[in-house]
């Protein structure tokens, strides 16, 4: 059936709809002059709940420490009493009896427990300073967020409105050619249907307008203004994101907050452990009462002072559980790092991927809407002389207001990338030039920033390096050794494997100092014996001792992938096995942290305990005086060689064969009397490493591009070297082959004489 209702009334009913759409949507305050984004983000950080609560918290944590502190100041107090009594022992007589007394006792020692909890709680103060930090971070992201989202929708929903407004241009001019017997009814029945469509689409946006504008009113705390202005960022975001990722561990407080929560949970574990030594207390009174023992009524004074002290000797093992508590608690606060530094890299990773990605899209939006913008144009000329359709100019205006769209959101979509970008890097506020006005600086609060190593600050997981590197990493660090050697005696009992309670104390000692980060590195154990007794039994006896610090180690919480094993029974003595106090020394159990890099200088070890010795070294370099010794295990006799980075063997050393010198004329500063003629080469040398799998790394990266690479491993001063080797392939010039090299790796190559 024909519809016959007059589509002029109707679209004159949906105009005034949208009139009062709008009219609803208008915010109510006007604005005198236009907002900036500056003025809503300070607003909302300074306003907004989430960052209101924060900021309590922060005040409340402030009066926490407060009130620890008072524990190192004396305590004093008043006790008094006046009243009636009647005794049947003496007088028999009712009779009125008072007295009053002033104490006051003053904290002299507690093992340090008051200035754990002191310790703990001005920790506490700051992880609550860097929560509001993040959360005023955070906020801003949201107000920058809503700010965007209303300026957005504000230009979609005028980009709506001309849409429509075209679309009803062109149906009047078709309605009037249907009326004129020009143009046929079914193009009066498509052009109704393009402007419902475009009714529709201006009431999603402004329903979108609508509840961007709810959003702002939550987190700014008032309705958009009339006026708001664009947003230009003055932001120099890095270039790659494993820049990005290395500021974000130093600047963003949500990571910051959960490194100080690490640090309280270590200051509360040693709170808990004070709780095993004795107090001792100044203590001094002085009281008077209107009746003696007798009943006389007579002012007798009483005063005194001295030292008191408590200990209690059993607690029915409270104290014990408040410490396996405490550890409980810093191993989760240590999951919090953890957790943070997932969520750091996951937003920061996707922001500054929109951001990339954004960018690259935006120029081919922007000539998908100029370009349609001139079609459009072209059509509606062509129609107006006959030369096009209804539908070809249709499908124009359809196509540049959904090309206007996209190329509006994706304008904002790039800014509101770059806001969160520096979001995740804690740089936002920086950038914006903004803080709130009542909050303090670390140095008002008396702290110092942790120094965060950004390459060890949150470890990536296994495959996920590729992801967030910057660049191949090949470079490699002197090795340090830190060994703590625990004595049989005080570890195990007698022909045993069984810890005893005082080694289980010192191995969560271990466990406490590994979580602080004062103790670093692979861990490998190693048990040893001295001779007395079967060697086979012996060896077994080590591995077991050597595993039971192992399973405690793992039942603590540390990685499996982390630790190793291993017993050399009495195969390793450190002193001749002459003599029983010798032969004391030489039962132990040794576990050895190595790592690229020193640790803590404040790890300390309980002096009663197990422990016989803790060691911390840096194991030599490779030298100028032993390439000589390297280039023996590759096969060359000797040679004279120029180290070009602080004396060490180095990537980018260059060694050519020569000669053998005189022992007493080699020169290890200068390439004297170098000849590679007089040598026969057929395999090049790339980089060494101390770390196998970064050779692993680079020799399978040099597979992978066809090259004949393969790891070869050595000892100087019997610390391992991995070199990655090239062969030559047949016929092939060791030049050529070097220079290839150069230009793939970047890095000058030794040659190595003879077949490897």
């Amino acid at each position: 059936m024909k519809d016959t209702s007059n589509p002029s009334k109707k679209h004159r009913f949906f105009n005034k709809l949208l009139v009062v759409c709008s009219f609803v949507l208008a915010p109510t305050t006007v604005a005198l002059a236009q907002t900036s984004a500056e003025d809503v983000v300070l607003q909302a950080i300074e306003k907004n709940p989430d960052v209101q609560v924060r900021w309590h918290d922060f005040r409340a944590a402030g009066f926490e420490e407060d009130a620890a502190r008072g524990g190192f100041r004396p305590q004093i107090g008043i006790d008094a009493a006046y009243g009636r009594q009647r005794d049947n022992f003496i007088t028999g007589n009712p009779m009125n009896t008072g007295f009053a007394e002033i104490g006051l006792t003053q904290l002299l020692w507690d093992g340090g427990r008051t200035g754990a909890n002191v310790e703990e709680f001005d920790n506490i103060q700051l992880v609550r300073y860097f929560e509001l930090l993040d959360s005023a971070e955070q906020t801003a992201v949201e107000a920058m967020r809503a700010y965007l989202d209303v300026v957005r929708f504000r230009e979609l929903v005028q980009l709506a409105r001309d849409n429509l407004e075209t679309h009803q241009q062109v149906y009047d001019q078709v309605a009037e050619s249907v009326e004129a017997g020009v143009a046929r009814a079914a193009d009066l029945e498509q052009i109704n249907g393009r402007l419902a469509l475009a009714e529709a689409n201006l009431i999603t946006e402004e329903s979108n307008l609508h509840d961007v504008s709810a959003r702002y009113l939550r987190i700014i705390g008032d309705l958009p203004p009339d006026e708001l202005r664009e947003v230009t960022l003055d932001a120099n975001l890095p270039d790659n994101i494993h820049d990005v990722l290395m500021q974000a561990y130093q600047h963003n407080p949500k990571y910051h907050a959960a490194l100080r929560n690490i640090s309280a949970a270590g200051s509360a574990i040693r709170a808990q452990r004070a709780e095993r030594t004795p107090r001792l207390n100044l203590t001094a009174a002085y009281g008077v009462q209107t009746r003696d023992e007798f009943g006389e009524r007579e002012n007798h004074t009483d005063g005194r002072i001295g030292v008191e002290l408590t200990y209690d000797l059993y607690t029915g093992g409270r104290r014990s559980s408040n410490i396996d508590r405490a550890v409980a608690l810093e191993s989760s606060a240590i999951s919090l790092r953890d957790r943070a530094c997932v969520d750091i890299r996951q937003d920061a990773q996707i922001a500054f991927s929109d951001v990339r990605r954004i960018s690259e899209r935006l120029p081919v939006l922007n000539q998908h809407r100029l370009s349609s913008d001139r079609v459009r144009t072209a059509y509606r000329q062509q129609f107006d002389i006959g030369e096009r359709t209804l539908l070809d100019v249709l499908d124009s205006e359809n196509e540049f207001f959904e090309a206007s769209r996209a190329w509006t959101s994706a304008s904002y979509d790039q800014t509101l990338a770059t806001v969160r970008t520096l979001g995740a890097m804690g740089l936002l506020l920086e950038t914006l030039s903004l803080h709130r006005s009542d909050l303090p600086s670390l140095d008002d609060l008396g702290a110092e920033p942790i120094e965060v190593d950004p390459a060890t600050a949150c470890p990536l997981p296994p495959g996920a390096r590729a992801l967030y590197a910057s660049q191949p990493v090949v470079e490699e660090e002197p090795m340090v050794i830190t060994q703590v050697t625990l004595s049989d005696q005080a570890t195990f009992a007698l022909d045993s494997a069984d810890l005893l309670p005082a080694a289980r104390e010192t191995l969560s000692e271990l466990v406490v100092a590994i979580r602080e980060g004062k103790l670093v590195g692979q861990i490998q154990v190693t048990g040893h014996t001295c001779d007395l007794g079967p060697a086979a039994y012996n060896k077994s006896l080590s591995e077991r001792r050597a595993q039971a610090v192992v399973d405690y180690l793992r039942s603590a919480g540390i990685g499996e992938d982390e630790i190793t094993s291993e017993g050399r029974g009495e195969n390793d003595p450190l002193y001749p096995n002459d003599s029983e106090e010798n032969r004391k020394r030489n039962r132990r159990v040794e576990i050895t942290f190595v790592t690229e890099q020193a640790t803590n200088d404040e790890l300390e070890m309980n002096p009663d305990g197990p422990v016989t010795n803790l060691r911390q070294e840096e194991l030599p370099s490779v030298s100028a005086s032993d390439i000589d010794f390297i280039l023996d295990q590759f096969g060359q006799d000797s040679l004279a060689a120029t180290p070009t980075k602080a004396d060490q063997l180095a990537p980018d050393v260059q060694v050519q064969a020569s000669q053998p010198a005189p022992a007493d004329q080699r020169d290890h500063s200068s390439l004297s009397g170098l000849n590679a003629a007089n040598s026969t080469s057929t395999v090049v040398q790339i980089a060494s490493f101390s770390v196998e799998a970064n050779a692993q790394r680079l020799a399978k990266d040099l597979q992978a591009d066809d090259y004949d690479a393969f790891v070869h491993m050595t000892e100087v001063k019997e610390m391992p070297i991995w070199a990655v080797r090239v062969r030559a392939l047949p016929g092939q010039q060791v030049a050529i082959l070097k220079e290839e090299l150069r230009d793939r790796t970047g890095l000058e190559v030794l040659i190595v004489p003879r077949s490897a």
